[in-house]
C-alpha cells in the first residue's frame, strides 16, 4: 500500500519522501485487535466526541465548548476531506467495544516527506477512572497507532506533547517507549494556571526493536 522506508546502509538517518496513499484507502478500512474495533470516524460518532472533549478540556488544546455546529465544520472541512487525499494531514478513528465507543484518535499532523505524525488520543469520560481502566484502553491505543503508523503507513516518528501535569499519562507513554525530548517552559495556561508542555517521541526503529 505504501513504500517502505529506504534507509541506505552507510546513512542509518535517509529516507525518502513518502508517495502518499491511494485516495479513498483509508475510508474502506477496519481492524479488529482483539475485542476492539477500530474504524474512520463518521458522523455518527460526532455528538460523542464533542460530548468527550468538552468533558476532558483540561487534558487538551481546546480552551472553548465545542458546539454542534463546531464538530460539523470538523467533521466536513477536515475529517471527510482526509479519506480522498493521497498525503492527508490526519487520520483518526474511533475504537469499538461491540457497538460501545470508548476512544478515539490516531494520527494528526502528519508531515509526509519527514514521515512523522503526532499521536492524538481521547478515551470516553467513563473510563478515565479508576486509572488502570484508563491505563489499559490508552495501551490498546499505542498498540494499534504504533503498528498502523509504522507497519501500514511506512512512516519513521510519532510524536506527543503532553501537559506536565499528566504524570500517570506520561508514565504509560515511557513505559511504551517514547522517549522524554524535551520541556516547553509554561506553555499552556489551564484554568489560570500555567503548565510545561513535555516532548516524546517514537521512532519506528525503536518500536521494532522492543
Amino acid at each position: 500500500m505504501s513504500p517502505e522506508i529506504n534507509m541506505a546502509a552507510d546513512d542509518p538517518t535517509a529516507l525518502t519522501p513518502h508517495e502518499g496513499l491511494l485516495a479513498g484507502w483509508f475510508l474502506d478500512r477496519s481492524w479488529e485487535v482483539d475485542d476492539r474495533t477500530y474504524r474512520p470516524i463518521d458522523e455518527s460518532d460526532l455528538p460523542e466526541l464533542m460530548r468527550w472533549r468538552n468533558e476532558q478540556q483540561s487534558v487538551l488544546r481546546q480552551q472553548e465548548e465545542l458546539t454542534v455546529e463546531d464538530q460539523q465544520r470538523w467533521f466536513a472541512e477536515v475529517v471527510e476531506p482526509s479519506y480522498q487525499q493521497i498525503r492527508p494531514r490526519s487520520l483518526q478513528v474511533i475504537a469499538l467495544t461491540g457497538a460501545t465507543r470508548v476512544s478515539y484518535g490516531g494520527l494528526t499532523n502528519i508531515e509526509w516527506v519527514s514521515r512523522r505524525a503526532e499521536l492524538s488520543f481521547l478515551v470516553a469520560t467513563e473510563r478515565t477512572q479508576p486509572f488502570e481502566r484508563y491505563a489499559a484502553e490508552f495501551r490498546r491505543f499505542l498498540n494499534w497507532t504504533a503498528a498502523f503508523a509504522f507497519d501500514e503507513l511506512g512512516l519513521n516518528r510519532v510524536f506527543t506533547e503532553t501537559w506536565d501535569f499528566r504524570d500517570e499519562h506520561i508514565g504509560i507513554l515511557e513505559c511504551f517507549g517514547f522517549v522524554r525530548e524535551g520541556r516547553l517552559r509554561q506553555h499552556v495556561a489551564k484554568d489560570g494556571h500555567t503548565h510545561d508542555a513535555l516532548l516524546h517521541g517514537l521512532l519506528a526503529k525503536d518500536w521494532r526493536s522492543q
